[in-house]
């Protein structure tokens, strides 16, 4: 096993790298592009249930591209050591999206009416979830612009709620708000990493 960063310096680096603002434009694009397909779906237009995973699949590919041409070459690479709690959490919101996506199906095509009650805890597990990941994010990183992607998350779930709204637009509206916080803000964040962030000039050596 080769060596591994000390926790601090590791903090430090994960934060170098947030601050180019990529993940926040890429996460609010796929949540967006998942909220379109929940309001296609609201109107029975569009069955192809594998489209918008197939759009995150390649959104996390760009991203991944992205990085190794922008980000990188700007502040530094470095691999980070896998963290059991992350993995979990991880899992947890996997889990927690193959039960709904599963449902939703199974809905619409057998047209078995889940309660009420599974539909709004299932939206707002998935909410509050994405809301107090965001907020552990700013936490760890010291990004302050992550509590805010927290707040219109959190508001995104409770609003709609407590105005009766139906579940289905709760839904929607779940994913297509801090979508509306993630994209302007991850735009405005990588365009000032790009100024503060210039490339290193090239060293030209000696010609023999």
């Amino acid at each position: 096993m080769g060596p591994s960063m000390a926790p601090d310096i590791e903090g430090r680096a994960r934060a170098a790298i947030e601050q180019d603002g990529l993940t926040e434009l890429f996460l609010g694009i796929g949540l967006l592009v998942f909220s379109g397909f929940l309001v296609l779906q609201l109107f029975d237009e569009v069955r192809i249930y594998a489209l918008p995973w197939f759009v995150l699949l390649v959104m996390s590919g760009v991203l991944a591209a992205v990085r190794r041409k922008v980000t990188y070459p700007r502040v530094g690479y470095a691999k980070f050591r896998p963290s059991a709690v992350k993995l979990a959490m991880l899992g947890l919101l996997l889990v927690v999206l193959v039960v709904g996506i599963t449902a939703f199906m199974v809905s619409l095509r057998t047209g078995h009416r889940w309660p009420a009650g599974f539909w709004t805890g299932l939206v707002f597990g998935i909410g509050l979830g994405g809301a107090g990941a965001a907020a552990l994010t700013g936490w760890r990183l010291g990004i302050r612009r992550y509590y805010l992607y927290a707040a219109s998350e959190t508001l995104a779930i409770v609003l709609p709620w407590a105005a009766g709204i139906d579940v289905r637009v709760r839904a929607i509206l779940m994913m297509a708000v801090p979508a509306v916080a993630l994209i302007p803000g991850g735009a405005v964040t990588f365009r000032r990493f790009l100024r503060r962030n210039p490339l290193p000039e090239q060293e030209v050596g000696d010609e023999e």
